[in-house]
């Protein structure tokens, strides 16, 4: 009888028994049956019943009583039944994960000693296919870390948890000792665990790529330290505080690099002439606007105290956004070549015996006096057998 059905179910899912009269359910020919629920953590998941041919039947506290033991009996089976299933898959699963995994995994007893491991397919330390279970950490070590680990295990034995990660060699099945990253969970105290786990990383492929990355490093090195300049990198603003420079920043300006840190703020700028500083501002801030290199010329005193002309040429570095996050760029000495520059102007424009403006002087200084519009006057003098003198005594 479908219209009994709701309530039914609605009676078992409250924890409470029902009667069911004149109903062919659940045995042909039942004239009277009792359902009680069969509830798992607190969910209806069937029910039990019994029931009888006689309409006139009576169930009495006792009888009911009976059927929901064995109910609650049945019930607690299942559900051991379908915890021991749900643990038995993640025991799988986990089992399938640590097999997998290319780093193997070893447990240790309070001792040191080995009492569980799974080495994994990927048999970095080829023992794979042997037990290692009774040996000693200490068997497994590099003769040079043993006095390390020792000391360390008797530390963390006494502090459950994890431990930070330590670099050590570990003997693989074949003798030879791969450097490994180890780390170490102290689970002394878990009664379902009762050891120290430990995981092991082969950490050649990296060690290999950071000697590569050192080696980079120092020929680098090497390459800028013979420069004949100075290397820097420097903020991308005003006022352009070096953060790291090279050491022949000492024969550009006669400071170090820290002594230009500590007396000048690391601001290479703060030995320009001042009037120099708001022209080098501007061409600097022109050209890292354009995203585009500069190049400036300018004076600076050096630590003596002498006048040095430097040229500074620089490169914008961009961050992730194209934006401008700092400056790499090169200072050069330029003071011979801006002498040799001014001593080959003045004997353009003066002559080699007298040292008095020449011709080509002359007309420099016109030219400068008629841009600036400031009153002149020109005056002419002959000289008496000036052919004379000069083609008899030069």
């Amino acid at each position: 009888n479908p219209s009994i059905l709701a309530n039914w179910i609605s009676r078992l899912a409250a924890g409470e028994h029902h009667v069911a009269r004149g109903t062919r359910w659940p045995y042909k020919g039942a004239a009277l049956s009792i359902d009680v629920p069969l509830m798992l953590s607190g969910t209806l998941i069937g029910s039990l019943g019994i029931a009888t041919s006689d309409p006139q039947r009576e169930w009495d506290t006792t009888t009911v009583l009976i059927l929901q033991v064995v109910a609650d009996a049945i019930a607690l089976s299942l559900g051991r039944i379908e915890e021991s299933k749900a643990r038995s898959d993640v025991e799988t699963r986990l089992e399938e994960i640590i097999r997998h995994s290319p780093d193997p995994l070893i447990v240790f007893d309070e001792e040191g000693n080995i009492i569980f491991h799974r080495i994994t397919d990927g048999a970095i330390l080829g023992y794979n296919d042997v037990s290692l279970v009774g040996n000693s950490a200490v068997d497994l070590i590099h003769p040079d870390d043993v006095m390390m680990v020792l000391d360390l295990f008797d530390r963390y034995r006494l502090i459950p948890g994890p431990k930070p990660l330590i670099n050590l060699r570990i003997r693989s099945r074949a003798g030879e000792y791969i450097p490994c990253e180890v780390m170490a969970t102290n689970l002394l105290d878990h009664p379902a665990v009762q050891g120290v786990i430990v995981t092991i990383r082969d950490v050649r492929t990296r060690l290999a790529l950071e000697e590569s990355v050192k080696e980079h490093q120092r020929e680098y090195e090497a390459l800028v330290q013979n420069l004949p300049c100075a290397v820097f990198r420097c903020d991308p603003a005003t006022p352009w505080k070096i953060n790291y420079c090279t050491d022949q920043i000492e024969d550009v300006t006669g400071w170090t690099v820290d002594q230009l840190a500590v007396q000048h703020g690391g601001v290479l700028h703060s030995l320009a002439d001042p009037r120099d500083l708001g022209r080098i501002d501007a061409m600097m801030a022109a050209d890292l606007a354009a995203h585009r290199p500069y190049a400036i010329e300018y004076e600076i005193r050096d630590r003596d105290g002498a006048i040095r002309w430097i040229a500074e040429r620089g490169h914008p570095r961009f961050d992730a956004d194209n934006r401008v996050s700092g400056i790499d760029g090169v200072v050069f000495d330029i003071t011979d070549r801006k002498d040799l520059e001014y001593r080959l102007e003045h004997e353009a424009l003066h002559d080699s015996l007298t040292g008095l403006p020449n011709r080509a002087g002359l007309l420099r200084a016109l030219e400068d006096a008629l841009e600036s519009r400031v009153p002149l006057g020109i005056m002419f003098l002959d000289l008496d057998r000036f052919k004379l003198v000069n083609d008899s005594l030069g």
